[in-house]
């Protein structure tokens, strides 16, 4: 019995070939680095999280 929040091996692997294969997710993700690229990478991108949920 899977345990509430976990996902087996087959469920990841399907999530996987969703996201590696789907174009408009590839197509989201590379705008989604071109961005975080662009506004000083993910260290700036980690601390403007971090400030949001300090607030």
């Amino acid at each position: 019995m899977a345990h509430r929040g976990t996902v087996s091996p087959e469920q990841l692997r399907e999530a996987l070939a969703e996201i590696t294969s789907n174009p408009e997710i590839r197509r989201s993700t590379a705008k989604m680095r071109r961005e975080i690229e662009e506004s000083g990478g993910l260290n700036r991108a980690a601390d403007r999280i971090e400030s949001l949920l300090e607030t």
